[in-house]
């Protein structure tokens, strides 16, 4: 589906969903132009800021890097998410170890996926696929794979 402009556009993945169609699926994205951003939040993040300068950074996002205080970062992040949609065929966001996310900072990841719902609809309407993916433990073939389109 990631090839698809479609509303479900947040994805929590577990080790057992991934195979070697991952292969298939990066080269894919690759042929088509859609940008990849892989991050794996245990090795490059230690909270929102980081996470979401890690993500900006790696889609090479206009106002990144970013910096703490006065409007929430969130925000930059999502309007540089819109900017994107105007000069690329879509994007796939794929954050491995997302469940160290999920238990030791439950309230970045609410955050982030608040801050890519609030943008998604720009994508959806111009029918280009925007993507969260979430890969809840890290899995050595989305790492090989997706790690290698940044």
């Amino acid at each position: 589906y990631l090839q698809r402009s479609t509303s479900n556009c947040v994805l929590f993945i577990e080790n057992d969903q991934t195979d070697v169609l991952t292969s298939e699926l990066a080269n894919n994205l690759c042929k088509t132009g859609i940008v990849c951003a892989y991050i794996d939040y245990e090795a490059a993040c230690s909270g929102e800021l980081e996470l979401f300068n890690a993500i900006a950074q790696t889609l090479k996002l206009t106002h990144a890097p970013y910096k703490a205080g006065g409007v929430w970062v969130g925000v930059k992040f999502l309007d540089d998410l819109i900017t994107l949609s105007e000069k690329c065929p879509g994007v796939a966001i794929v954050v491995d170890n997302a469940e160290t996310l999920l238990l030791e900072d439950r309230h970045t990841m609410f955050r982030l996926i608040e801050a890519f719902l609030v943008q998604f609809h720009h994508w959806f309407e111009k029918k280009k696929p925007c993507y969260l993916c979430l890969q809840m433990r890290m899995d050595p073939l989305v790492r090989q794979f997706f790690g290698q389109m940044v």
